[in-house]
């Protein structure tokens, strides 16, 4: 189809895919599958509102009507919903006029919904309707069932094309990089926090507490984090899970240097100290509120150290519908553009069961399965977290480089070891060897260094099989994952919270990135 695409190396935690694989770019082509002249378009919004989703309706209508000359562009109401007998009563025609002034506004000119419906049903509605083309704005969900109407009109074997475009706030969808909406996300979140920080410091031993939206991955706390100038002082995300006490601890820390805390959270956090709530339309676990559970939980902590913090205070920010509603930042808006005019391109050359992506500085055409086949987290060994956790409260001695979800422990203490991790980074070290000797890079310094790794992990199992799954906490810092096995450091507790940032380490160092180039 096409000569080009975007490499890109697939970990093995995302499953056993060829390193090889590649991405096709999004682009526009000299021959196109669809009349303009002869084409109906049809666009739906669905699951929760984000930032962009205006500037995405605009841009597609723009390139639909001004670049491809197309005469009819219909818009379905509130979802799928729309798509059904009774909801496409409600079907506005789309045109400049339209959505002229759409961007300057949060939300969506269409209305959204949550939940699916039968894809048999909406497949006879694009019928109906003489619909060619139908662009699906929405996350996860909405791809998946984007992907429901794509196999029946295969199946059919009708002449339609099913495209998506990738919409979710937390930028949590996997395989592609960035998401619009996000970079507004994060300047309105580094405003709630700068908002927290004045309440924090204008007080003795004040406290703000900000909940941040992030269902299942913790990205825009993060980045929020380090965007707001080391005004957070504790971070919490879904993939650091730490326990109550280990915050209070965080916040004693801060409170020993300066009588102020900032605390930003992410709303999946914590999801284990609170009740199942069940799910809601879309299929999705409904969250307890871990912001309001963390403001009571702290205050009622605070009250137990009047001795030590004689005047607190706690002021508590839940800015997530307040961010959702607002209209993107120029960034943002550009972008949008951009995702919506390829998503165009490649529709009216036929392609279909796909969604606009962006990856290493290309908009890229991936299958639809292979996005929803998982979900897109922050790696807590990578860069990003790494960057948080040297600007953020460790209950260690010290700052950076440390962990801050890891409690301080005392020399005579004992602490759980999960077995489960010492097997899953005994299996990461075998594909790892695999990764090395499959790209050709493998050389006797390389095999030592993987034999070394293995040998390790085997003494740790051995050990930890001899202690009934408890690891004492005594010894020295221990050397590093290549280290000798048989020193008596090894069994520290300092070994396993740095395991898995020395194999991310190792990893690199022994494997060779893949590069942008000809498929």
């Amino acid at each position: 189809r096409r000569v080009h695409g975007v490499l890109y190396q697939v970990t093995h935690e995302m499953g056993d895919l060829d390193p090889s694989l590649s991405f096709t770019v999004a682009c526009s082509h000299r021959m196109v599958h669809f009349n303009p002249c002869n084409t109906t378009i049809g666009i739906v919004s669905c699951g929760g509102l984000c930032l962009g989703l205006n500037d995405v309706i605009r841009a597609l209508v723009y390139q639909c009507l001004d670049n491809y000359g197309c005469q009819k562009l219909l818009g379905f109401q509130y979802g799928f919903y729309g798509l059904t007998p009774k909801g496409s009563e409600s079907i506005i025609q789309l045109s400049h006029s339209s959505v002229d002034k759409a961007h300057h506004s949060g939300g969506t000119i269409l209305g959204t919904s949550r939940g699916p419906q039968d894809p048999h049903v909406m497949a006879d509605t694009l019928v109906r309707l003489g619909v060619n083309i139908l662009f699906c704005i929405g996350g996860d969900g909405t791809q998946r069932g984007a992907y429901s109407i794509h196999k029946v009109c295969r199946e059919r074997g009708l002449d339609i094309s099913v495209v998506g475009i990738p919409k979710t706030i937390d930028n949590d969808i996997a395989y592609i990089e960035r998401t619009f909406g996000f970079d507004t996300a994060v300047a309105e979140a580094v405003r709630a926090l700068e908002a927290a920080y004045c309440e924090a410091s204008s007080h003795l031993y004040g406290i703000g507490l900000v909940k941040l939206m992030g269902r299942h991955s913790g990205f825009i706390t993060a980045q929020a984090t380090l965007a707001s100038a080391q005004c957070v002082h504790i971070c919490l995300i879904p993939e650091k899970d730490i326990p109550l006490d280990t915050i209070f601890k965080l916040i004693e820390k801060r409170f020993s240097s300066r009588m102020y805390c900032v605390i930003a959270v992410a709303e999946g956090f914590g999801q284990n100290l609170l009740l199942n709530t069940g799910k809601d339309a879309s299929g999705n676990a409904k969250l307890g509120d871990i912001g309001i559970f963390l403001r009571d939980e702290i205050t009622k902590w605070l009250k137990t150290q009047t001795g030590k913090y004689p005047e607190t205070t706690l002021k508590y920010i839940d800015p997530s519908y307040t961010i959702r509603s607002c209209p993107a930042t120029s960034n943002d808006a550009g972008f949008c553009t951009q995702i919506a005019n390829h998503a165009v391109h490649e529709a009216f050359f036929g392609s279909s069961g796909c969604i606009i992506g962006y990856w290493a500085d290309n908009f890229t055409c991936v299958p639809t399965p292979l996005v929803t086949s998982t979900r897109k987290e922050v790696d807590v060994t990578g860069k990003l977290w790494m960057a948080v956790r040297e600007m953020t409260v460790s209950t260690r001695r010290g700052r950076v480089g440390l962990d801050a979800s890891v409690p301080e422990l005392e020399s005579d203490a004992t602490t759980p070891v999960v077995p489960h991790t010492i097997r899953r980074l005994s299996t990461k070290i075998q594909d790892l060897q695999m990764e090395v000797q499959s790209q050709g890079s493998s050389n006797a310094h390389k095999d030592q260094q993987i034999t070394q790794m293995q040998d390790y992990i085997s003494s740790l199992e051995r050990r930890l099989t001899n202690n009934n799954s408890r690891l004492p906490v005594v010894g020295p810092k221990p050397n590093a994952v290549s280290g000798n096995p048989g020193h008596h450091g090894d069994t520290d507790e300092h070994l396993l919270e740095t395991l898995e940032n020395k194999y991310a380490l190792q990893k690199k160092r022994l494997t060779r990135p893949l590069r942008v180039g000809t498929a």
